[in-house]
């Protein structure tokens, strides 16, 4: 049985066809959200250490002034 559908078709995907077309669609979703979760975690981080750096920086110019 050939489970690899096109669009482009007139007709529509039969139900093994679909079931596949899901699945991959659900696979590359898991993908992209797993690469997205990484990126968006790293950027968390990186956020917090320029707060830090900006706290620590604020901290020490106002303990100079006193």
């Amino acid at each position: 049985m050939d489970l690899s559908y096109n669009f482009l078709q007139d007709t529509e995907p039969s139900e093994a066809q679909l079931e596949m077309l899901m699945r991959e669609v659900a696979e590359d979703v898991l993908q992209r959200k797993k690469k997205a979760d990484a990126n968006f975690m790293r950027l968390i981080h990186h956020e917090v250490k320029l707060a830090s750096e900006r706290y620590a920086l604020l901290t020490e110019n106002r303990t100079k002034r006193k």
